[in-house]
């Protein structure tokens, strides 16, 4: 989700992303929790933060949350 942290502004002559100009302010995620999995169709899952990318046989996705989901098969 780089859009969410890079404004959409652009070089007038050039056209290119102002990308290495944005500032940004961060702080720690801390994650109460950490998770891994492989989906053969892609999902979206609801948790605090989250990466996937794919892969040949489906989905790969690295999820972490700030609170203990009540059920992990949800």
């Amino acid at each position: 989700m780089i859009d969410a942290l890079v404004p959409g502004l652009v070089d007038p002559i050039s056209g290119q992303p102002e990308s290495k100009a944005a500032a940004v302010a961060l702080q720690r995620f801390a994650a109460r929790w950490y998770g891994f999995a492989v989906s053969a169709s892609e999902i979206f899952p609801e948790a605090g933060d989250w990466a996937k990318s794919r892969i040949r046989s489906g989905w790969r996705i690295e999820l972490a949350g700030l609170q203990t989901p009540p059920d992990w098969l949800a």
